[in-house]
């Protein structure tokens, strides 16, 4: 019994190792990538007579949120989506978001900007990646999504926050194994967190999107994602948003 529990420790151990090896390797070897030039905040769309007409729209997290992948931010997530929402509505928006983001660190970011608008209609968030490889603890995660959903809500009057759901690690080729399989499987644990908190928030929604994932749809460092996956998150994303307002 001794034997097999020493053998079992001797593993435990020997595999952390290579898991921090690998970290190690993977940060030094991807590419580095900056975040994109161009507007992080603006107005677009229909010149509407009234204030009170024009949509109110926030978009905040980490690098994806930011844009990292592509040079401009007409070509990111921010850039498509209010592109398509501009088509419909007059749009008011404004873009918080950096690179290494935790959601405990974007609340602090948060807690320190001046509210943008009166009100938001409309909060786009993508965080957790960092979360996964930072391994954030399960509790911490689910103390830091109500605590964000809190400010949103009674410091920013946010009508409708919609959570993108961390995307599916384990099929990031930048990763190597069994680091890959073992941040999916953190991946899939805090979305499934996620959706339980949001059940229980009525101005909470989830965000899935639907997005291959294939060299066409990956930036060049093979993490981040490519200007086609920011077009086709933010074609979701802009669709959502049209479900749920009532302009």
């Amino acid at each position: 019994m001794i034997t097999i529990l020493f053998t079992i420790f001797a593993l435990t151990i020997i595999a952390i190792f290579l898991l921090i090896i690998q970290g190690r390797w993977t940060r030094k070897s991807t590419v580095k990538l900056p975040e994109p030039n161009g507007a992080r905040k603006g107005r677009s769309g229909k010149v509407l007579p009234t204030e009170g007409d024009t949509l109110k729209a926030l978009i905040i997290g980490d690098s994806s949120a930011a844009g990292v992948g592509v040079d401009h931010q007409d070509k990111a997530l921010t850039g498509f989506l209010i592109a398509s929402l501009a088509n419909q509505f007059g749009v008011e928006w404004q873009l918080m978001a950096k690179t290494g983001f935790t959601c405990t660190e974007l609340i602090k970011q948060l807690q320190q900007q001046p509210q943008p608008f009166t009100h938001i209609d409309h909060v786009l968030v993508a965080i957790g990646v960092n979360d996964v490889t930072n391994f954030t603890r399960r509790k911490q995660w689910q103390k830091n999504l109500v605590t964000l959903v809190d400010l949103l809500e009674n410091q920013f009057h946010t009508h409708n926050i919609i959570f993108t759901a961390i995307p599916p690690m384990h099929l990031f080729t930048a990763l190597p194994q069994p680091l890959r399989w073992i941040l999916g499987t953190r991946a899939k644990q805090l979305n499934q967190l996620m959706a339980e908190i949001i059940q229980t928030k009525p101005t909470c929604h989830i965000l899935q999107p639907d997005i291959p994932f294939s060299e066409h749809y990956l930036a060049d460092d093979k993490f981040h994602p490519s200007q086609a996956s920011y077009k086709l998150w933010a074609e979701q994303a802009a669709q959502l948003i049209r479900k749920l307002s009532v302009i």
